[in-house]
């Protein structure tokens, strides 16, 4: 929506790729997109973050509004660097409250902006576990899921080397996820570093266990969570049991009113 209005502005004119199942469900946050009559939206049944970028190349666009730490050098870099600030005001609000760091931080990953940017401030704090949560899907299969740590190898996307889904002869395989923001083949390159350095480590969390943490989250503390931090909070309650005295620090990367539509579908007996 911010890019359409950004356009406007500027009288260029843009594509913007959305998931299939966001159109036809007619999300409220995309409504303004189609009411202003000036949305040229291009609609994709997965991976929609990679399409979008392989539309730039056949477009020859002169621009990429991407919200992910992905593509060629220097936009991961650029990513980090501005998403940092959530790192280091998580670190002085810890300190603030707590008196110390915390024991494990949580983000979920599909490019790993959110993740990278928590992550950043805390990577000489080493008594700091940092877990990067993956989309599990609903099975182990390619096709399935997006988790590139355990599901992938090193491979080339879109200007990025790092891990990536896919097949026996090097094609991209198709992902899923009930986040459409963790759909996406290839994840960020300083993520496949801080794993290959054994800095962070990588885990995932199912579809059902993304939407079962974000009814928890939001029965307990009144917050909706946006699907792709579900994963993030499913896996530091599955880790909190065996847990007693420790700190955790959990990145809620976007909220779930932009979701409430998949939540409805998934939780029919709310209705």
């Amino acid at each position: 929506m911010q890019t359409q209005f950004g356009d406007s502005l500027i009288e260029k004119r843009s594509i913007d790729y959305v998931p299939i199942a966001e159109r036809h469900g007619k999300v409220w946050h995309l409504w303004p997109v189609w009411f202003s009559g000036d949305a040229h939206l291009a609609t994709v049944a997965t991976g929609v973050v990679g399409v979008a970028l392989g539309g730039n190349l056949v477009w020859m666009a002169v621009a990429v509004i991407l919200g992910s730490a992905l593509g060629t050098h220097p936009y991961p870099l650029m990513v980090r660097d501005f998403q940092k600030v959530i790192g280091e005001e998580a670190r002085a609000q810890i300190l603030a409250a707590e008196g110390r760091l915390p024991n494990a931080i949580f983000a979920c990953v599909g490019g790993g902006s959110n993740a990278i940017g928590i992550f950043h401030r805390f990577l000489e704090d080493a008594d700091v576990r940092l877990i990067g949560v993956e989309a599990g899907g609903t099975g182990t299969a390619l096709g399935q899921h997006a988790a590139r740590f355990s599901g992938g190898a090193p491979g080339v996307l879109q200007g990025a080397y790092s891990y990536l889904l896919q097949d026996e002869e090097g094609q991209v395989s198709l992902t899923h996820s009930v986040s459409a923001g963790l759909d996406y083949a290839l994840v960020g390159p300083e993520h496949a570093w801080l794993h290959d350095q054994g800095r962070a480590e990588y885990t995932s969390a199912s579809d059902a266990e993304a939407l079962a943490a974000a009814q928890l989250l939001s029965r307990t503390e009144g917050l909706i969570p946006a699907l792709e931090s579900s994963h993030a909070v499913a896996e530091a309650v599955r880790r909190a049991p065996q847990a007693n005295g420790e700190i955790f620090l959990v990145n809620l990367s976007g909220r779930g009113d932009k979701d409430i539509d998949i939540y409805r579908q998934n939780f029919p007996d709310l209705e």
